[in-house]
Protein backbone atom coordinates (compact mmCIF):
# COMPACT_ATOMS: atom_id res chain seq x y z
CA UNK A 1 0.00 0.00 0.00
CA UNK A 2 2.85 2.43 0.67
CA UNK A 3 4.30 1.89 -2.34
CA UNK A 4 1.77 2.30 -4.45
CA UNK A 5 1.16 5.59 -2.71
CA UNK A 6 4.58 6.33 -3.15
CA UNK A 7 4.33 5.38 -7.11
CA UNK A 8 1.62 7.65 -7.45
CA UNK A 9 3.20 10.62 -5.56
CA UNK A 10 6.43 10.26 -7.94
CA UNK A 11 4.25 10.07 -10.94
CA UNK A 12 2.38 13.03 -9.80
CA UNK A 13 5.80 15.10 -9.00
CA UNK A 14 7.45 14.28 -12.43
CA UNK A 15 3.94 14.71 -14.56
CA UNK A 16 3.95 18.72 -12.80
CA UNK A 17 7.28 19.27 -13.98
CA UNK A 18 6.85 18.09 -17.29
CA UNK A 19 3.89 20.12 -17.67
CA UNK A 20 5.35 23.19 -15.93
CA UNK A 21 5.85 25.69 -18.92
CA UNK A 22 5.91 29.47 -18.51
CA UNK A 23 2.74 31.23 -17.55
CA UNK A 24 1.69 34.30 -19.31
CA UNK A 25 -0.59 37.53 -18.12
CA UNK A 26 -2.61 38.59 -21.37
CA UNK A 27 -3.25 42.23 -21.68
CA UNK A 28 -6.54 42.73 -22.80
CA UNK A 29 -8.72 46.55 -24.22
CA UNK A 30 -12.09 46.84 -24.64
CA UNK A 31 -12.74 47.20 -28.38
CA UNK A 32 -16.63 47.30 -28.27
CA UNK A 33 -19.22 49.02 -27.75
CA UNK A 34 -17.01 51.92 -26.61
CA UNK A 35 -12.93 51.45 -26.94
CA UNK A 36 -11.00 51.78 -23.69
CA UNK A 37 -8.48 50.18 -21.96
CA UNK A 38 -10.00 49.35 -18.44
CA UNK A 39 -12.28 46.97 -19.62
CA UNK A 40 -15.07 49.55 -18.79
CA UNK A 41 -18.15 50.45 -20.09
CA UNK A 42 -21.07 52.72 -19.16
CA UNK A 43 -24.56 54.03 -20.10
CA UNK A 44 -27.38 55.89 -18.43
CA UNK A 45 -28.29 52.22 -17.05
CA UNK A 46 -25.43 50.11 -15.80
CA UNK A 47 -21.66 50.97 -15.02
CA UNK A 48 -19.81 47.67 -15.75
CA UNK A 49 -16.01 46.52 -15.68
CA UNK A 50 -14.16 42.97 -16.42
CA UNK A 51 -11.11 41.61 -15.59
CA UNK A 52 -9.78 38.78 -17.61
CA UNK A 53 -8.39 35.61 -16.09
CA UNK A 54 -6.88 32.29 -17.62
CA UNK A 55 -10.00 30.81 -17.45
CA UNK A 56 -12.58 33.16 -16.61
CA UNK A 57 -14.54 36.55 -16.70
CA UNK A 58 -14.48 38.51 -13.93
CA UNK A 59 -17.03 41.50 -13.78
CA UNK A 60 -18.81 43.86 -11.61
CA UNK A 61 -22.22 45.66 -12.49
CA UNK A 62 -23.91 48.57 -11.19
CA UNK A 63 -27.28 49.09 -11.76
CA UNK A 64 -27.99 52.67 -11.86
CA UNK A 65 -31.49 52.49 -13.36
CA UNK A 66 -34.72 53.15 -11.36
CA UNK A 67 -35.65 49.45 -12.09
CA UNK A 68 -34.29 46.10 -11.12
CA UNK A 69 -32.69 44.96 -13.76
CA UNK A 70 -32.05 40.65 -14.67
CA UNK A 71 -29.24 39.12 -16.23
CA UNK A 72 -30.19 36.39 -18.42
CA UNK A 73 -27.90 33.74 -17.96
CA UNK A 74 -29.63 31.02 -20.40
CA UNK A 75 -28.83 34.11 -23.20
CA UNK A 76 -25.60 35.26 -22.28
CA UNK A 77 -22.94 33.33 -24.96
CA UNK A 78 -18.81 33.38 -25.00
CA UNK A 79 -17.58 34.47 -28.24
CA UNK A 80 -13.94 32.45 -28.52
CA UNK A 81 -10.95 33.53 -30.97
CA UNK A 82 -12.74 31.17 -34.06
CA UNK A 83 -15.58 33.10 -33.39
CA UNK A 84 -17.87 29.96 -32.25
CA UNK A 85 -20.23 30.70 -29.40
CA UNK A 86 -20.59 28.88 -25.64
CA UNK A 87 -23.35 29.22 -23.42
CA UNK A 88 -21.77 30.43 -19.94
CA UNK A 89 -21.79 29.42 -16.35
CA UNK A 90 -21.47 31.78 -13.39
CA UNK A 91 -20.65 31.62 -9.95
CA UNK A 92 -24.06 30.65 -8.54
CA UNK A 93 -24.05 27.29 -10.80
CA UNK A 94 -22.92 24.08 -9.91
CA UNK A 95 -19.88 23.22 -12.44
CA UNK A 96 -21.10 19.63 -12.73
CA UNK A 97 -24.71 20.17 -13.15
CA UNK A 98 -23.03 23.34 -15.67
CA UNK A 99 -21.41 21.11 -18.16
CA UNK A 100 -24.82 19.25 -18.55
CA UNK A 101 -25.76 22.61 -19.99
CA UNK A 102 -28.74 22.80 -17.27
CA UNK A 103 -30.82 26.30 -17.32
CA UNK A 104 -29.71 28.76 -15.08
CA UNK A 105 -32.42 31.77 -13.84
CA UNK A 106 -31.55 34.98 -13.94
CA UNK A 107 -29.89 37.15 -11.38
CA UNK A 108 -31.40 40.10 -10.16
CA UNK A 109 -29.93 43.31 -9.88
CA UNK A 110 -31.65 46.18 -7.06
CA UNK A 111 -31.89 49.49 -8.41
CA UNK A 112 -28.72 51.44 -7.00
CA UNK A 113 -26.70 48.10 -6.42
CA UNK A 114 -23.75 46.34 -7.44
CA UNK A 115 -23.44 42.27 -8.38
CA UNK A 116 -20.04 41.18 -8.55
CA UNK A 117 -19.79 37.34 -10.49
CA UNK A 118 -17.73 35.72 -13.13
CA UNK A 119 -18.00 33.90 -16.36
CA UNK A 120 -16.99 30.52 -17.89
CA UNK A 121 -17.77 29.17 -20.91
CA UNK A 122 -19.03 25.80 -20.60
CA UNK A 123 -17.50 24.45 -23.89
CA UNK A 124 -14.12 25.03 -21.55
CA UNK A 125 -15.41 22.49 -19.04
CA UNK A 126 -13.94 18.89 -18.90
CA UNK A 127 -14.84 15.92 -16.45
CA UNK A 128 -12.04 14.11 -14.89
CA UNK A 129 -11.28 10.83 -12.41
CA UNK A 130 -9.51 12.62 -9.04
CA UNK A 131 -6.59 10.57 -8.15
CA UNK A 132 -6.94 10.12 -4.08
CA UNK A 133 -11.35 9.85 -4.59
CA UNK A 134 -11.84 8.27 -7.74
CA UNK A 135 -14.58 10.93 -7.65
CA UNK A 136 -15.23 12.68 -10.97
CA UNK A 137 -14.90 16.40 -11.21
CA UNK A 138 -14.48 19.07 -13.29
CA UNK A 139 -11.26 20.88 -14.66
CA UNK A 140 -11.84 24.32 -16.72
CA UNK A 141 -9.32 24.87 -19.82
CA UNK A 142 -7.76 28.51 -20.62
CA UNK A 143 -9.57 30.77 -22.46
CA UNK A 144 -6.41 30.69 -24.61
CA UNK A 145 -3.73 28.05 -24.51
CA UNK A 146 -0.35 29.57 -25.21
CA UNK A 147 2.79 27.06 -26.18
CA UNK A 148 4.87 29.06 -28.35
CA UNK A 149 6.03 32.03 -28.91
CA UNK A 150 4.42 31.84 -32.28
CA UNK A 151 1.14 31.39 -30.56
CA UNK A 152 2.01 34.68 -28.87
CA UNK A 153 2.09 36.46 -31.79
CA UNK A 154 -0.49 34.50 -33.46
CA UNK A 155 -2.98 35.73 -30.57
CA UNK A 156 -2.21 39.33 -30.45
CA UNK A 157 -4.85 41.50 -32.22
CA UNK A 158 -7.80 38.84 -31.99
CA UNK A 159 -10.72 39.14 -30.02
CA UNK A 160 -13.02 37.45 -27.55
CA UNK A 161 -16.65 38.51 -27.74
CA UNK A 162 -19.87 38.18 -24.83
CA UNK A 163 -23.40 38.80 -25.74
CA UNK A 164 -24.72 40.10 -22.86
CA UNK A 165 -28.83 40.50 -22.36
CA UNK A 166 -30.01 42.54 -19.36
CA UNK A 167 -33.58 42.92 -18.90
CA UNK A 168 -35.05 46.38 -17.74
CA UNK A 169 -39.13 45.50 -16.47
CA UNK A 170 -39.57 43.27 -19.43
CA UNK A 171 -37.20 45.61 -22.21
CA UNK A 172 -34.24 43.48 -23.13
CA UNK A 173 -31.00 45.17 -24.28
CA UNK A 174 -28.61 42.92 -25.66
CA UNK A 175 -24.89 44.32 -24.54
CA UNK A 176 -22.15 43.54 -26.49
CA UNK A 177 -18.58 43.22 -25.59
CA UNK A 178 -15.19 42.51 -27.80
CA UNK A 179 -11.82 42.39 -26.04
CA UNK A 180 -9.32 42.37 -28.23
CA UNK A 181 -5.80 40.93 -26.57
CA UNK A 182 -3.03 43.83 -27.12
CA UNK A 183 0.35 42.14 -25.59
CA UNK A 184 1.12 38.73 -24.10
CA UNK A 185 3.75 38.68 -20.99
CA UNK A 186 5.73 35.98 -19.98
CA UNK A 187 4.92 35.99 -16.35
CA UNK A 188 8.05 33.73 -14.71
CA UNK A 189 10.40 36.78 -16.25
CA UNK A 190 7.77 39.75 -16.11
CA UNK A 191 9.28 40.60 -19.46
CA UNK A 192 7.52 40.98 -23.03
CA UNK A 193 6.98 37.35 -24.23
CA UNK A 194 6.51 39.40 -27.57
CA UNK A 195 10.54 40.50 -27.57
CA UNK A 196 11.88 37.35 -27.23
CA UNK A 197 13.31 35.77 -30.12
Amino acid sequence: MKNSIKLVLVIFMLLSIISCGGSYLIKYSLKDPIPNNNLVFSDTNVDLSFSIDEKLINFTLKNKSDKSIRIIWDEVQFVDLLNETSPICHKGISLKLAINLISQPPSVVFKGTTYNDYLIPIKNLFLYKDFLTKQDEVGIKNLIKINTDEDIEFFKGRVLGLYFPIEFEGEKKVYIFSFKIEDIFEETSKKKSSKKK
